[in-house]
């Protein structure tokens, strides 16, 4: 794109890459890639829409990127580490590097919730899923293959 849009122009997914028996887990969400929409790879910005009862994802924490939220609306619960927040439109929180501290946002409402999430894009990265036996194996030319913690391959 070479020319200003409204976010909510630029199409939207609800595919979950993750094996099918974390999909309850994780519930529905809607997001939409927005520094994708420009060509950007330095860092990656998106915007999602956690439905009721869902969540972001997978607790988890980066190796070497960093993550910020910003929530736009609704309501949602930090889940980092041991401890929990309610984050309203208006907060951010800030995630760095090997901190060793999951985290994920679970919407416990019942209305929806938007957020922006940034992170940093970095070859050298891994998530690591603290609360489930599960990894991304990235292959050389950069597919990502769903693994168990010790590396072995698991069905999608």
């Amino acid at each position: 794109m070479s020319k200003p849009t409204l976010a909510l122009d630029i199409p939207s997914s609800t595919d979950n890459p993750f094996p099918d028996e974390f999909h309850n887990k994780m519930g529905q969400s809607e997001w939409r890639g927005l520094s994708d929409s420009f060509d950007l790879t330095q860092f990656g910005v998106n915007m999602e829409i956690i439905k009721p009862g869902g969540s972001s994802g997978l607790s988890h924490w980066h190796t070497d990127a960093e993550e910020f939220v910003y929530v736009l609306s609704g309501a949602l619960t930090l889940e980092y580490g041991a401890d929990s927040y309610v984050m309203t439109s208006g907060d951010c929180m800030g995630f760095k590097a090997n901190e060793g501290k999951g985290h994920r946002l679970v919407n416990h409402t019942d209305s929806d919730a938007a957020f922006i999430v940034v992170g940093s894009r970095l070859k050298s990265d891994t998530a690591v899923y603290d609360k489930d036996d599960f990894k991304w194996l990235v292959t050389d030319s950069g597919e990502w293959i769903p693994a168990y913690k010790d590396g072995t391959k698991r069905d999608k």
